[in-house]
């Protein structure tokens, strides 16, 4: 589907990924960084010998005004080297396969991420199969983030605004810390 200003143009396909797909790659990326944050938080304290925990990560929360900007540049990043080059790839295999384009839109994100995890190995000397599990994992939600809001989109007839774009993003995230807090709170209680 092609875009025009905020509007999907129906019938036609365009060449590549729209600029609302890239705000909500950026928008989901961002869904996932406090989750990050609190499994690291959660991760720390149950690793801490002296039972104090919580190591350094206590710390960001007095990063979080900084972090406010910084996470919407961090999503640019992730979407312009990980997301939107997946997306591209997608849009050429969808044009002659079968299929929704959200599933192989996953499956181009999972290439993508072997491809960033062999360079990884090669020039870091990290471990492959974590690398590339880390970075197939963070780009779940934004490739079903994207499918979610073109739908939507097709659904309304336009693109979500900033303001409703943002909140629900704001909302998913907290739903999601939710839902792992309360798991890691069952999972720690031995």
């Amino acid at each position: 589907m092609a875009w025009r200003g905020n509007r999907p143009v129906a019938g036609r396909i365009d060449a590549g990924p729209a600029r609302a797909d890239w705000a909500a790659a950026v928008r989901a990326f961002a869904v996932q960084l406090p989750v990050i944050g609190l499994i690291s938080m959660v991760d720390a304290a149950t690793q801490a010998d002296d039972d104090v925990g919580y190591g350094g990560t206590l710390g960001l929360l007095y990063l979080l005004p900084v972090l406010m900007l910084i996470v919407p540049l961090l999503g640019l990043l992730h979407a312009a080297v990980h997301t939107m080059p997946a997306a591209a790839l997608a849009h050429l295999v969808f044009r002659r396969a079968r299929g929704p384009r959200w599933a192989w839109h996953l499956l181009c994100a999972a290439v993508v991420a072997l491809v960033w995890a062999g360079v990884a190995a090669l020039l870091l000397g990290w471990s492959f199969t974590t690398v590339s599990g880390w970075l197939t994992g963070l780009v779940v939600l934004p490739v079903l983030w994207i499918a979610y809001e073109r739908s939507r989109a097709e659904a309304v007839g336009r693109a979500p605004g900033w303001w409703g774009a943002w909140l629900r993003a704001a909302f998913a995230s907290c739903l999601l810390c939710g839902a792992v807090g309360a798991g890691a709170l069952l999972g720690t209680r031995v």
